[in-house]
């Protein structure tokens, strides 16, 4: 459709240009005249008739005026050109800038994009546990998960974790970080969807009066730690897990509940 546009403008412009040229052979001996010719002296037998140029002479005229101009003002024109170009260097150098800048953010967010995808993601879900019975009381053991679930390998992996038991007003003022002592494992890699447990077990025995609050709900038991590890990307990451289990009896299996504090990672 452009295109064709393109063409019958042209072709419009062709004729206008033939019209005029037609129209100025046909006046070029009567007016009205399109270009007048003026001289300095005419003979004296053409009877003062004055002389009309045809569109063709009218443009050469026309251009030997444009020379002599050029050729009066040629420092100004060359000035005027330099000023031109400098400022069309200038904004092309901005332009150019800018496309510079919008192919590295373009750049930036897919490499971000890319490693967001294929990073190693390292979770911590529920695992076993072990209630192991006493004549002083219980002694509870926990193992839970700690899952790789990203397509990538996680290297140096180290696992470092506790236990507590408080209730729910202690853990809301409870230093989570501060209180892990170091890590327990040592370095490993998971490969993507590879786990392994990690072992937690309550260093003392239960008394009886601490089974009763963990049976009334008052307290709970508090398994939590830290997953730090290197992503294929050498960047260093870490991941936060706590859980909180209430009682549970001689059948079944307690229920483990994500708390609300120390579960982030980056």
């Amino acid at each position: 459709m452009a295109e064709n546009r393109r063409g019958n403008l042209l072709v419009l412009i062709v004729c206008y240009l033939l019209a005029l040229e037609g129209l100025s052979w046909f006046t070029a001996s009567s007016p009205p005249c399109l270009i007048s010719a003026v001289h300095q002296q005419q003979s004296a037998d053409n009877d003062h008739q004055k002389d009309c140029p045809t569109l063709s002479a009218g443009a050469v005229v026309f251009l030997a005026r444009v020379d002599h101009f050029i050729e009066s003002h040629d420092k100004s024109i060359v000035a005027g050109f330099t000023v031109i170009l400098a400022i069309s260097t200038i904004g092309l150098w901005l332009a150019t800038v800018r496309l510079w800048r919008a192919t590295n953010n373009t750049l930036d967010h897919a490499e971000i994009a890319s490693e967001r995808q294929l990073r190693a993601y390292i979770v911590a879900i529920v695992g076993s546990q072990v209630r192991q019975g006493g004549t002083r009381g219980l002694r509870f053991e926990f193992r839970p998960i700690i899952l790789n679930t990203g397509q990538t390998p996680a290297y140096e992996v180290n696992i470092a974790t506790d236990i507590r038991f408080m209730s729910f007003n202690d853990a809301r003022q409870f230093d989570f970080k501060k209180s892990l002592p170091p890590p327990r494992t040592g370095v490993l890699t998971l490969g993507p969807r590879q786990d392994k447990f990690t072992q937690i077990i309550y260093p003392t025995s239960l008394t009886r009066p601490e089974l009763r609050e963990l049976r009334s709900g008052a307290k709970q038991l508090w398994v939590y730690g830290t997953i730090g590890y290197r992503d294929a990307f050498h960047r260093p990451r870490y991941t936060n897990f706590c859980f909180f289990i209430g009682w549970w009896g001689k059948r079944g299996s307690p229920l483990w509940q994500a708390a609300t504090v120390h579960n982030d990672c980056n």
